[in-house]
Parts: C-alpha cells; structure tokens; sequence
C-alpha cells in the first residue's frame, strides 16, 4: 500500500497538471501511504509482542534494559534492541549503555596508569626504592570494581606487561619492585603482583590522580 501510494501520488501529479480531475487520485494516493504506515506500525507491534514473548521463556536468552542476548535462539545467536518488548523504558537502556561507557573508560585510565607505574619502575636506577604502592591497590579495586574477579585485575595488568615485550632485565627491575616488602617472585610466567590493600583507594582514587588533585 505505501509503495503504491509513493507510485501514485508521482504518477496522478504528472497527470493532474493537464488533467486536473486525476488530482482526486493523488489525495487517495496519500491516504493509501497513510493506511499503509498504520497497518504497517500495527503488524510490527503484534510482531514483536510475541516475539518478545518468545525470548522470555527461551532459557538461552538473557534480558536486560536493552533487549536479549541469545545464545541458541532457534539454533543461532541473536542479539535484539529494546524495541522488541513495549514494556522497556528506554531511559533505563541508556543509563545502562552510559555505565559501560563510563566502565569502559575507567578501565582505559586504570590500565593507563598501571602502565605508566610499570614504565617509572623500569626506568628507576633504584626500583626497590620507588613507591607506588597506593596507585596500584587503587587500580586492583578498580578493575575488581569493574569485573568482580581479583584475577581478573591481575590478568588484565598480565596483558599490558606482554604488549610492553619487556626484556628479562626490565621484567628483573619491575620484579624488584614487588620484592621490596618481602615478596620474592619465582616463577617462569609473567605476573603483575597487583596488590590488595586499603579499599579506600580505587577509581576515585585514580580519576583524582588523572586530574593532578
């Protein structure tokens, strides 16, 4: 109906300028677009009702204020937006996405300033002597924070001491580093040593020191 509303209102224009009775056929073709977006708003409301539905029993389906998430939705993934269920507030969508921006950003900083530290580290004549020890609890919280998981933390600053391709001698020094309390680091794998402390220290903590406060 819409595609021959759009083919008649072109097609009756053209001929009402010399035949001005056929305009009457544009107002129809008008009216058809018209029927033809509501009939056309309705089938996708009934649609995605019961599609919506459909998503809620699957048991490989997680819904959150932006849609699903499906694993095996009629044997492939499937991913939909929050338009799908007409019971979804749209402002809680997007207080969601602002947070995993917002996580996703923290994360950079607290990575960036992990990587910073580790560069500090390698560059003292005497990291034994160095003390970052604050910044480094502040960033294993953080990232706790983010990803609930302690190992996490430690196998995201793993990642950024791998891409750094540290030799054995900068890995040495960054080892001695973590020794200074007593902590002697024997193994043939690279670790970060992250320490957990004080609580007090985590994203705040390191967004106040990004801003030189």
């Amino acid at each position: 109906m819409i595609t021959a509303g759009y083919i008649g209102i072109v097609v009756f224009s053209l001929i009402s300028i010399f035949k001005y009775k056929f305009f009457s056929m544009v107002l129809i073709s008008i009216l058809l677009i018209v029927f033809g977006i509501t009939f056309n708003d309705k089938f996708w409301e009934k649609h995605n009702q019961s599609l919506c539905e459909e998503l809620r029993i699957n048991p490989s389906c997680v819904e959150d204020e932006c849609g699903f998430d499906c694993t095996n939705f009629n044997g492939q993934a499937f991913f939909t937006g929050l338009e799908v269920c007409k019971d979804k507030d749209p402002k809680l969508c997007t207080i969601k996405q602002d947070h995993i921006k917002q996580t996703e950003t923290t994360e950079k900083s607290a990575l960036k300033v992990y990587s910073e530290i580790v560069d500090k580290i390698i560059a003292s004549p005497t990291p034994e002597k160095e003390d970052f020890e604050n910044e480094l609890v502040a960033i294993y919280h953080c990232l706790q924070e983010q990803y609930g998981s302690g190992a996490e933390a430690e196998l995201m600053a793993v990642q950024v001491l791998k891409k750094k391709n540290l030799t054995q001698q900068q890995l040495n020094k960054y080892y001695s580093y973590l020794s200074r309390n007593g902590d002697i680091i024997s193994t043939s794998e690279i670790v970060a040593g992250l320490p957990n402390g004080n609580k007090k220290f985590s994203c705040e903590y390191i967004e106040i020191r990004n801003k030189g406060i």
